[in-house]
């Protein structure tokens, strides 16, 4: 249950030990969030491109476009269930952030996709595509909030990155922040680490450094990002389905997609 990285990955190690294998996805195609990472990293598209072509070989039952319930997978009687249906996104309240120029919530998944089509089409990223003005502010330096913030940059972007912790990028290792860092700077965005969010208003973000005066970081949009978090229940339906139930990737906390891929093998390896 879910396409992104880590259900992908069980799936077709699980079908080339030989067992039948259903991968039910939600959304019209596969790959989840990893497909936004993949406009960023070649690495990354490889390996999607990778479980794609995988899948395509192998017999896998995909279902695309469908949730699934306990009904839906009951009636497949399976032995055992994956669940990789991803973490939950988290964004911290911010006074303002209910304006009209925040994105926050559910709405900053939506807009992953828009830059992503719009970063990988090689267009000029017009605000038809991405409508977020010419200067955005991005509440949030970890990996997601980060790596959005090149491709902004890339679609003409002015992008500020606020980040209260002292390390943006996380979880990422110490290389991958470097060369984060090294693009950041190559697009001239600016990165705002050990700073508060006092408060969204219409000409932007309110910021202030521990001890520090505040000041105005101007933006036509916040975007909120917040941190992904385990969905500790998302595994709840389907435990009186099927005498083993497992999940694998950010469902159970966020990480790489290293870890959603090497929880895929151990999984597909114990069944």
């Amino acid at each position: 249950v879910g396409g992104g990285p880590g259900g992908m990955a069980t799936a077709v190690y699980a079908a080339e030990r030989g067992h039948r294998v259903t991968l039910i996805e939600r959304e019209a195609e596969l790959g989840g969030r990893f497909r936004f990472a993949s406009t960023l990293f070649p690495g990354n598209q490889t390996y999607l491109d990778y479980l794609l072509g995988r899948i395509g070989e192998l017999e896998i039952d995909v279902r695309l476009g469908e949730a699934a319930s306990e009904a839906t997978v009951r009636e497949l009687a399976p032995e055992a269930v994956v669940v990789a249906t991803g973490g939950r996104l988290e964004c911290p309240a911010v006074a303002g952030d209910d304006g009209e120029r925040v994105v926050t919530g559910a709405a900053v998944i939506e807009l992953l996709e828009r830059v992503r089509a719009a970063a990988g089409s090689g267009g000029d990223g017009g605000t038809a595509a991405v409508p977020v003005g010419e200067r955005v502010a991005i509440v949030g330096g970890n990996l997601i909030g980060v790596e959005l913030a090149e491709h902004l940059a890339r679609l003409g972007r002015r992008v500020s990155v606020l980040e209260p912790g002292r390390r943006f990028a996380m979880p990422a290792g110490k290389k991958r922040r470097g060369d984060h860092s090294g693009r950041l700077d190559a697009a001239g965005v600016s990165v705002n680490t050990r700073v508060e969010v006092k408060a969204i208003i219409d000409e932007g973000a309110v910021i202030a450094a521990a001890g520090g005066p505040e000041r105005v970081v101007a933006a036509d949009s916040v975007i909120v990002v917040g941190q992904p978090v385990a969905d500790e229940g998302a595994a709840e339906p389907f435990a009186s389905v099927a005498p083993d139930v497992y999940s694998v990737g950010d469902v159970g906390g966020f990480g790489l997609s290293q870890k959603a891929v090497r929880e895929a093998i151990e999984v597909a390896y114990r069944i």
